[in-house]
């Protein structure tokens, strides 16, 4: 299409559709970019993971070597870096009373942990209705005295944990739902190590509570008593001792408040007593103290 104007004739040319080609050709190009750039960066990146050469002996990108009980070493791109432990000056103990143990890099002492104080970590009280059954989840945080107490206490069962419901706040009296300890094989393993204390703590314990042979009033508190276990194995056969400061017993237990109690009257047959104890506990149908959920529906049945 053209057109006259102050005696010039214009006539535009429309450029024809460029070629399917060069979009192609683009698209090769940037993809062979974007593999370049790829073989560069694995390139580099295993530039960053060369051995070392150490004491006659190759190690790999990341690989350990221990040199002895005390120096640890790890090749990191080629340099090899080494920790040495330092052992403390005082180790806690007389000297007659010192153990060499080959696999350990300081002298020991005997194994002694002298708790301060016991505090149950627990979020949320509990409601309940009498006869109610309720699984309680809850943590457990322990003070140890640091200057009296082993750099670190390690073995297997050497703690355990009891647990029981008390109509008074200290724990004392009658104990319902007892159970002597609610640990597990894991938590009690668990280490002790001056180095990362504090916490020294358990989380997500578990217990079952059993609200009947007694009245709101006997289930007024959730208790626990930290102790040392039956038969403690700790580490290298050491000799061990573990008990409360100044040994006021009253440093192992914690008590927190329970919710809200709904129903006074606790007798679940004619034969019981309703405010019980912790024989009327025991003898209700052969439910002991500790029992278990199938055992508190077959006495309310």
């Amino acid at each position: 299409m053209c057109w006259l104007a102050h005696f010039f004739l214009t006539c535009p040319k429309i450029c024809p559709i460029q070629s399917k080609a060069l979009p192609r050709a683009f698209s090769e190009q940037y993809s062979k970019y974007i593999r370049e750039n790829n073989f560069m960066k694995k390139k580099e990146a295993l530039s960053d993971r060369n051995p070392c050469s150490f004491r006659g002996t190759i190690l790999l990108h990341k690989q350990a070597k221990k040199l002895d009980p005390c120096t640890d070493c790890v090749c990191f791109n080629g340099t090899t870096t080494c920790n040495i432990e330092s052992c403390p000056a005082e180790l806690g103990c007389e000297s007659s009373k010192v153990i060499i143990i080959p696999e350990e890099c300081c002298p020991q002492c005997p194994y002694k942990m002298l708790v301060a104080d016991t505090h149950i970590l627990l979020d949320e009280s509990i409601n309940f209705t009498i006869g109610d059954t309720a699984k309680i989840k809850f943590g457990l945080d322990i003070e140890v005295d640091r200057k009296l107490t082993s750099r670190t206490v390690r073995g297997e069962n050497l703690w355990k944990l009891g647990a029981w419901m008390s109509p008074n706040e200290d724990g004392s009296g009658p104990k319902f739902s007892h159970n002597e300890n609610v640990f597990t094989e894991l938590d009690a393993a668990k280490e002790y190590s001056k180095p990362d204390y504090p916490p020294w703590d358990w989380q997500k314990l578990r217990h079952t509570l059993m609200f009947s042979g007694g009245t709101c009033d006997d289930f007024k508190y959730f208790c626990v008593e930290f102790g040392e276990a039956d038969d403690p194995l700790p580490t290298y056969d050491l000799p061990f001792t573990m008990g409360p400061l100044y040994d006021e017993h009253e440093r192992l237990v914690d008590c927190k408040p329970l919710g809200t109690c709904a129903g006074v009257n606790a007798c679940v047959t004619e034969d019981v007593d309703c405010v019980g104890d912790v024989d009327d506990v025991d003898d209700v149908d052969g439910v002991d103290d500790v029992g278990d959920v199938e055992d508190v529906d077959d006495t309310t049945s």
